[in-house]
């Protein structure tokens, strides 16, 4: 048995055991997106099931990718298709979901730092430390990613700091919000007409936040009863498009993006491409 694991210890630390293991892990890695952008069927067999989407498609997947219709699948690859697209729907509304609730937090602590001005100065410390703490977390998350959040003009109150805080992250999140809104399904082709209905006053309803916010320059209470308006609106139709795809089959939904099963020839090519050295 030690000669055995020798061995093997010896074989994994040669170059070519190295690009054995490392292939194994890009395999492991790339299995569950893999599973979820391909069906079983070859290139032939998917372009023939294949059909064109309308302008408002959203996609950035490669021209060799197809969407069909649910109904021309056999039992077995529908099933896979239709569990991709409610895998997309669910993460879409938990994201827009969690821009919702982030959103309402700001308003609300924006409108209690409101009113506890005039009140014992504990209160307007807690509402206030409660608000800029939020702003703290939110810089870090946007640099985390890459963006920058400017700071407030120094010279201004500390209240007006907080409200121009507070307008900076619920434009951000709405911007979030909005592009969440938009993912929830990447056709709504073939879905009945009251479900495309409510899709379309899901994303209008991020829109018209969105755009409310960045024209503002501050949050006025006119502004804060619309914004909760749209908040509401947005989740109430989210709510009726996913009580729909999680009890229906519309076998007339056109979904995907997918693209056809590779060979074996074809995934050791590109697997083999990845795990080699530069030239």
């Amino acid at each position: 048995r030690a000669a055995v694991s020798g061995g093997i210890n010896t074989v994994m630390g040669t170059r070519m055991g190295q690009m054995v293991s490392s292939g194994m892990g890009l395999a492991l890695s790339r299995s569950e997106d893999w599973v979820d952008q391909h069906l079983p069927l070859t290139e032939k067999e998917l372009a023939a099931v294949a059909e064109p989407t309308s302008p408002e498609v959203i996609t950035s997947s490669p021209s060799s990718s197809y969407f069909v219709r649910l109904g021309k699948l056999s039992a077995k690859v529908q099933e896979r298709a239709l569990e991709h697209s409610l895998v997309r729907a669910r993460k879409a509304k938990d994201a827009t979901y969690a821009a919702v609730a982030q959103i309402t937090n700001t308003l609300d602590l924006v409108e209690g730092t409101r009113a506890s001005l005039g009140t014992a100065s504990n209160q307007i410390a807690g509402a206030s430390e409660q608000l800029q703490q939020s702003w703290t977390e939110w810089k870090q998350k946007q640099e985390g990613v890459g963006h920058s959040e400017s700071e407030p003009d120094g010279s201004k109150h500390e209240s007006e700091q907080l409200e121009w805080q507070a307008l900076s992250m619920v434009r951000g999140l709405s911007d979030q919000l909005r592009s969440a809104c938009s993912n929830v399904v990447s056709s709504a082709q073939g879905l009945p007409g009251t479900v495309q209905e409510q899709l379309t006053s899901a994303r209008q309803a991020a829109e018209e936040l969105q755009s409310s916010l960045g024209n503002a320059s501050t949050i006025t209470p006119h502004l804060m009863e619309r914004s909760r308006h749209h908040l509401k609106q947005v989740q109430q139709s989210l709510d009726g498009v996913m009580e729909y795809l999680l009890h229906n089959t519309p076998l007339n939904w056109l979904v995907g993006p997918f693209a056809p099963q590779k060979t074996e020839k074809e995934e050791g090519d590109v697997a083999m491409e990845q795990i080699s050295p530069n030239k």
